[in-house]
């Protein structure tokens, strides 16, 4: 069945600026914006680098229209994926996207702000903390004990589907603000740039969310990764795997993935590089086999 018959078959409607496009794996689909922000390779290759969440709770941050989440419950059969965006309109092409490919009950898209989840968790804890404390103690204002009321709808409404992460997975923005080509379009704008969320913030919420031992997965630029290891080690957020991406053998590699673990061990692995295209122009055997296409 063509995607054509799919969407009537349901009842999808897009408009002028959606396109619903073929992953190459598994008759799923995604929607994107024609002129907005579109994935690249990065996702795929960050989706297909994660292991070992069969029957696990997942977070996606910065899941854009949803690919990674998409390929994830699709590959790994985790028994939950969050996936979280901030912008709309992504959003609304993520829920298209889990209607077509029916992954609704594996799925569960929020359109929320990452800053406002990592407020409402910790003034959840603060709260609780607070509490704990009365139990011996007289407060000394209403406001002590008052925190309760500092927390946004965030934590009545979706704070559940952030306790016990197994892991988190994140293709983030990889510019700071004002750093590199100003874009024009918004979409593109805030999934490019650090204008909604910077790396630091996305670390502390990963840590946040995670377990103890759970893992972290996140793709970013290479010029940014002394950055990275700081941070992460800050939030306790210990670097176990890197994977350098180079698009030719011999090119020296732009993007990296890293594989962090919750208060985990010290003892870092280098693992292979992932080279993407051959001398031939065509994708080395390595992304073959991570695309599903051998």
């Amino acid at each position: 069945m063509g995607i054509d018959d799919i969407l009537a078959q349901k009842g999808i409607v897009l408009s002028a600026n959606q396109v619903a496009e073929d992953l190459e794996v598994g008759d799923l689909f995604i929607v994107q914006s024609k002129s907005g922000y579109r994935f690249t390779s990065d996702s795929v290759l960050l989706a297909n680098s994660v292991k070992n969440i069969a029957s696990k709770h997942v977070v996606e941050l910065c899941s854009g229209s949803g690919v990674i989440s998409i390929l994830l419950a699709y590959k790994q059969r985790p028994s939950s994926v969050v996936a979280v965006e901030f912008q709309q309109s992504l959003y609304n092409n993520c829920l298209l996207s889990l209607k077509i490919n029916n992954q609704q009950d594996i799925i569960k898209p929020l359109c929320l702000d990452c800053n406002d989840i990592l407020s409402a968790i910790t003034n959840k804890r603060q709260s609780l903390s607070v509490k704990q404390s009365n139990l011996t103690a007289k407060p000394n204002s209403v406001e002590d004990i008052n925190l309760d009321g500092k927390i946004s709808l965030i934590a009545n409404d979706y704070l559940n589907y952030f306790q016990d992460v197994d892991c988190v997975v994140a293709n983030p923005p990889y510019r700071k603000l004002n750093s590199g080509q100003t874009q024009q379009n918004q979409e593109i704008l805030l999934a490019r740039h650090e204008v909604g969320l910077t790396l630091q913030q996305l670390l502390a919420l990963s840590s946040a969310i995670l377990k103890d031992s759970g893992s972290f997965y996140l793709i970013h630029q290479v010029q940014r990764l002394s950055e990275i290891m700081v941070l992460a080690s800050h939030y306790n957020l210990q670097p176990k795997e890197l994977t350098f991406i180079c698009a030719r053998q011999g090119v020296s590699p732009k993007t990296v993935i890293i594989k962090a673990t919750k208060c985990g061990k010290v003892g870092l692995t280098i693992l292979p590089d992932i080279i993407i295209f051959d001398k031939d122009g065509n994708y080395t055997q390595t992304v073959k086999q991570l695309y599903g296409k051998v």
